[in-house]
């Protein structure tokens, strides 16, 4: 027994356990095996090579994810850019009347804060579960068979923002090249489409982390403000006025109705499905 309280406290030669442990260790009733002396077992120390920094700094590059400042910045410009054309989009498609900007601001408000709560319970599953996918997640608190729903949803509705974004720009483009007196082949409205889908859509899709973007998405986000500046400026000094000159050389004249009911009302016009069908996906 005291040879082996020697053994275990200075195997190697070395200082290795306190002699509680050793006393636990025969209190189990084990015994080395054969009559090797345990001072003969051999101790390595393990090898620490040091990793080239070139390494290291290819791995810390290539698993490099957004920062919450740069995912904060590229949701603002995702949501603050689109939201300018298509919810005065959407309130235009029921109703001509200023009365239909309260019902609208108030949906356009209740949406963003159950967009917002439906967030922090994805944040609060995640956090409970230890997942960091949807598809994890969802695995672990509904159920592993239908853990597919949520990354069939999330490339629908990629699939959908990037045939909706080709369309957008390839009228964009193909506007501002029909002046420039370019063949057909060049300047119409499917060239520009399939132009911008291979040469700037696809490469995007294909980025394994948005953090590059964050500074392009914060020159969008000053752009939209500067927008929102002049359209504040045009509407307060009245240079869209009947018969001012920015009035006469617009392309087509506002036109406002007026609702003979109450605010609520014009929310009966069966257009105000478009709004809806815009605020469904507006903070996402």
């Amino acid at each position: 027994e005291r040879r082996l309280l020697g053994a275990l406290s200075f195997a190697g030669g070395r200082p290795a356990a306190a002699p509680e442990l050793a006393s636990a260790y025969l209190a189990k009733g084990r015994r080395p095996i054969g009559s090797r002396s345990l001072h003969a077992v051999p101790t390595r120390r393990p090898s620490c090579r040091r990793r080239p920094s070139s390494t290291w700094r290819a791995a810390g590059a290539e698993e490099r994810l957004s920062s919450a400042s740069q995912s904060s910045v590229n949701l603002v410009k995702n949501i603050v850019g689109s939201g300018m054309l298509s919810l005065p989009a959407g309130v235009a498609a029921f109703s001509g009347s200023p009365k239909a900007l309260v019902p609208s601001l108030a949906l356009t408000l209740g949406l963003g804060l159950l967009s917002s709560y439906t967030f922090v319970l994805i944040a609060d599953a995640c956090r409970r579960t230890g997942e960091t996918t949807y598809q994890g997640a969802w695995a672990k608190t509904v159920g592993p068979r239908t853990s597919f729903l949520p990354a069939v949803a999330c490339l629908a509705k990629s699939v959908i923002t990037c045939i909706a974004f080709s369309m957008i720009f390839g009228d964009c483009l193909s506007t501002i090249l029909s002046p420039l007196g370019l063949p057909p082949s060049i300047a119409s409205r499917s060239s520009a489409i399939l132009a911008i889908t291979t040469a700037v859509l696809f490469p995007l899709c294909n980025l394994k982390s948005l953090a590059p973007l964050a500074k392009f998405s914060i020159l969008g986000v000053l752009s939209t403000v500067y927008t929102s500046i002049f359209i504040l400026l045009r509407a307060f000094d009245g240079s869209y006025r009947n018969g001012s000159a920015l009035a006469r050389a617009a392309p087509a004249l506002p036109m406002f109705s007026s609702s003979p009911g109450s605010v609520w009302r014009t929310m009966s016009d069966p257009g105000i499905a478009v709004l809806l069908s815009i605020l469904a996906t507006a903070f996402v």
